[in-house]
C-alpha cells in the first residue's frame, strides 16, 4: 500500500483505509501499528482477545511505551496478562458506571508527547481479535482528530494521566458531550467525529441520509434503528437508491429492519461470508458517492442511546483518488461494499461447449454495459420474473433499469447480475 502525506497547519495528515484479508489480516497491520508507538499507546476496544495483540503489548511496555486500556467489563479478565505487567486497565463499570456495553473500537498513539506530527488515530469496525470477520479500520493523522478522540477517553478514564480516576470516570449514559465543534477539515475533505450514546450517532447519520440526493449504499453487521429505516425510506420515495448488506446471521434477528427495507423497495441482501470469514462486521455507509460513515457504530437503538460508540463522518472534496485523501478512503470503502456485493450474486460462467467455443462470464455487478460474446436474442428478467428488457445483438445497456438483482437470459441459461448506479 501506498502512503501519501499532505502538510496541513504543520501537522501530517494521512488516511490509511485496511480491509481485513486472509492473507493480509487486521491483526497483522495493527501490530505493525503499535510498534510504531515512540512514547504511548491508548487503547479502547469492546475486547482484546488476540495473544499478538496483547504479545505486542506486553513488548511495549518492556521497552518503556506507556499503556492505558480500556474494555468492556465482560472481557476484562482476559487480560490478565496485561494487569499482572503493571498495564493499567479498566472497563465501563470502573467507578460505579452503569453496566451497558463498551463498543467502541479505537486506538491512539504519541498523543502525550507535545509532538502535533506524529499523533496517529486507528479507528474502524475491528476488535482486536484473531477471528477473520469481513471488517475495516483507518489509520487518521492528524492532531486535531486525536485530540477529539483523546478528550472522549480521558472522559472514561477520568484523568489524563496514567492512573485512572474511579470518582471522574464517565461512561456510557454518564458521559457528557465535552467538545463544542468535531468537525476537522483536512484540505478538501471534512471529517466529523461522534461519540455514543452522548451524540446519538445514528440519529446523525439519519440527519445525513435525509440530505442525500442521489444513492445510499451500506454494509451493516446489525439494523435495527426505525429512524435510519425511515430515512432510508424517504430517499427512495425521492427517487434515490438504497443497496445494502446485511450479516447473515442478524438480519432475521429480533427488530431487524431488513424485512421492512426489502417491502419498502431498498435492494438489500443477505450474505453469507465465505471461508475463512464468519462474520460481516462492517458498519459502513456511503451517501452519494462523497460522503462516508464508518465505525463501531451498528445501527441500533442501543447504539444511540446506552453504548459507548465512535462513528467518523467525512465528506469530501471534488480531487481526484490520491492515496492518503479523502476521495481515495471513500473508494477503497466502495470497493469493500463491491466485493460483499459480488457475493450475493456470484460471478456466472457458462461451461465451454463440445464444439470449443470460448468460456464466457459477466461480473456479478454491472453499472452500464453487458457484453456478450456473440450475436444472439436476449432477455433481462427481474426478481419475480418479468422482463424489462429483451433483443438482439453483442451489446446491452442496462443504464435505464434501477438497481437491483436481474438475470439475463439466453437460450435455457440464465446468468445473474446485479445492477447499480
Amino acid at each position: 500500500m501506498q502512503f501519501h502525506t499532505v502538510f496541513l497547519y504543520l501537522l501530517v495528515t494521512q488516511f490509511v483505509p485496511y480491509m481485513q484479508t486472509a492473507e493480509n489480516n487486521l491483526s497483522l497491520a495493527f501490530q505493525q501499528w503499535l510498534h510504531a508507538a515512540e512514547s504511548s499507546v491508548d487503547l479502547c476496544f469492546y475486547q482484546i482477545t488476540d495473544p499478538v495483540i496483547k504479545d505486542s503489548l506486553l513488548a511495549l511496555h518492556a521497552r518503556g511505551i506507556q499503556i492505558r486500556v480500556i474494555v468492556d467489563d465482560d472481557r476484562e479478565y482476559l487480560l490478565g496478562p496485561l494487569v499482572y505487567a503493571g498495564i493499567p486497565v479498566i472497563s465501563d463499570t470502573f467507578g460505579g458506571n452503569a453496566d451497558f456495553t463498551m463498543h467502541d473500537k479505537f486506538a491512539l498513539r504519541d498523543v502525550h508527547d507535545g509532538d502535533p506530527a506524529n499523533d496517529a488515530v486507528w479507528v474502524g469496525s475491528w476488535n482486536a481479535t484473531p477471528y477473520l470477520h469481513a471488517d475495516n479500520a483507518t489509520e487518521i493523522y492528524n492532531h486535531e482528530v486525536a485530540q477529539i478522540f483523546l478528550a472522549e477517553f480521558n472522559q472514561m478514564w477520568g484523568s489524563d494521566s496514567l492512573i485512572p480516576n474511579p470518582g471522574q470516570a464517565r461512561f456510557n449514559v454518564a458521559k457528557q458531550p465535552l467538545l463544542s465543534d468535531r468537525q476537522v477539515i483536512i484540505g478538501e475533505d471534512t471529517l466529523w467525529i461522534y461519540f455514543g450514546p452522548q451524540d446519538r450517532p445514528v440519529d446523525t447519520l439519519a440527519a445525513w441520509v435525509g440530505r442525500a440526493q442521489t444513492s445510499t449504499e451500506f454494509l451493516i453487521y446489525t439494523f435495527t434503528h426505525w429512524g435510519l429505516r425511515d430515512s432510508l425510506l424517504s430517499l427512495l420515495a425521492r427517487g434515490g437508491t438504497v443497496i445494502g448488506v446485511f450479516d447473515s446471521t442478524m438480519a432475521s434477528s429480533d427488530y431487524s429492519q431488513y424485512d421492512e427495507l426489502l417491502a419498502g423497495g431498498a435492494q438489500v441482501f443477505i450474505d453469507p461470508v465465505p471461508d475463512p470469514f464468519y462474520l460481516l462486521h462492517h458498519k459502513v455507509m456511503i451517501l452519494d458517492e462523497r460522503r462516508l460513515e464508518f465505525g463501531s457504530m451498528n445501527y441500533t437503538h442501543s447504539a444511540n442511546t446506552y453504548n459507548d460508540e465512535v462513528a467518523v463522518f467525512l465528506a469530501v472534496g471534488t480531487s481526484t483518488p490520491q492515496p492518503g485523501n479523502g476521495r481515495s478512503v471513500v473508494q477503497r470503502y466502495h470497493e469493500e461494499f463491491l466485493a460483499r456485493l459480488a457475493e450475493v450474486a456470484p460471478w456466472a460462467v457458462q461451461e465451454t461447449p463440445e464444439n470449443g467455443e470460448q468460456t464466457w462470464w459477466i461480473p456479478a455487478v454491472v453499472r452500464d454495459v453487458i457484453r456478450l460474446p456473440s450475436h444472439g436474442r436476449y432477455q433481462i428478467v427481474d426478481r419475480v420474473g418479468r422482463i424489462v428488457l429483451q433483443g438482439e445483438g453483442t451489446r446491452i445497456s442496462v443504464r435505464s433499469l434501477p438497481p437491483g438483482v436481474y438475470f439475463l437470459r439466453q437460450g435455457q441459461r440464465a446468468v445473474p447480475f446485479i445492477r447499480i448506479p
